[in-house]
């Protein structure tokens, strides 16, 4: 049975995984952590993120968050971050050689738009998507964030490398909606548990919001007014979360910028094709999942 974890889930932000992470969380013979994304394999790239997620430095501060993990069958990582960095592949082989990986990845340009719309949400993000089409020197880290993680080519083909094919899960975000109980049981015999188990899936996660207040956009800015909120209880935290921000609003139509991304995203498709050896641009010809 697993001290720590011997599946991850390495990708890709803003494609499914925080509903994954609660509907395998249900199955009796997976242990997920408390937190679900530790970023340990990551860390390095972390600390200069925007995000300024708690970092966890070494092994043993990693596999505290494993504890009791060892009375299950299957323990899961679910760091979006893991997909993009050749030291996130090379670390979990390292720790675990038969780690099972699974990515979720999700139209580019679907992507690429809920990420942006994250942001603004979380009160990250106050300019035009349009700004963060072309990188700069000065756009750089939302570029990567926005853009880059939307392009799985090399990525994927990195993992099929380091792992081998077998032992790498490819999904979607549209088969996900379209079927998650179906999802679910591939994903449940890919880390070789029974697969027959049914979860709940009828929740959805990480709904669109916006900010009430224009002092949550500065507050993400505010080192100390985010250290405190993130060492608030879960409680608190959620109901601050609701106190702050909008359900309700309409979500903006960027048409045009959905057009430019498509245009600019097309070469990366055919890249994936290649790599997973299927025809992504007929799979994402009919995109009917809802931008969150």
């Amino acid at each position: 049975m697993p001290v720590g974890p011997n599946f991850f889930v390495v990708g890709a932000p803003k494609s499914g995984t925080s509903s994954l992470y609660e509907f395998v969380r249900q199955h009796p013979d997976i242990f997920v952590p408390r937190r679900k994304e530790l970023h340990y394999f990551s860390r390095t790239h972390a600390a200069q993120s925007y995000y300024r997620p708690a970092l966890i430095r070494d092994e043993d501060s990693y596999l505290r968050h494993f504890k009791g993990a060892e009375r299950y069958r299957a323990a899961g990582d679910f760091s979006p971050s893991y997909l993009y960095f050749d030291d996130a592949a090379l670390g979990i082989k390292a720790f675990c050689s038969e780690a099972r990986i699974l990515a979720i990845l999700r139209h580019p340009t679907d992507r690429t738009i809920s990420h942006y719309l994250m942001d603004v949400a979380k009160g990250f993000q106050n300019r035009p998507l349009v700004e963060f089409v072309e990188r700069t020197a000065e756009n750089a880290p939302y570029y990567f964030e926005y853009i880059s993680t939307s392009c799985y080519a090399a990525a994927v083909a990195r993992y099929f490398e380091v792992f081998g094919r077998e032992r790498v899960l490819i999904l979607t975000t549209e088969e996900l909606e379209r079927n998650a109980q179906d999802v679910c049981r591939r994903v449940f015999g890919f880390v070789d548990v029974n697969d027959t188990v049914q979860v709940r899936t009828d929740k959805r996660h990480n709904a669109y919001s916006t900010p009430r207040f224009g002092i949550v956009l500065r507050a993400r800015t505010n080192t100390a007014a985010f250290r405190v909120y993130e060492h608030m209880p879960s409680l608190i935290r959620a109901g601050a979360k609701r106190l702050l921000q909008r359900r309700d609003a309409a979500k903006p139509d960027l048409r045009d910028e959905r057009e430019m991304l498509d245009a600019l995203f097309a070469p990366e498709i055919d890249r994936l094709s290649e790599v997973l050896g299927r025809d992504m641009a007929s799979a994402w010809a009919r995109r009917d999942v809802e931008t969150a």
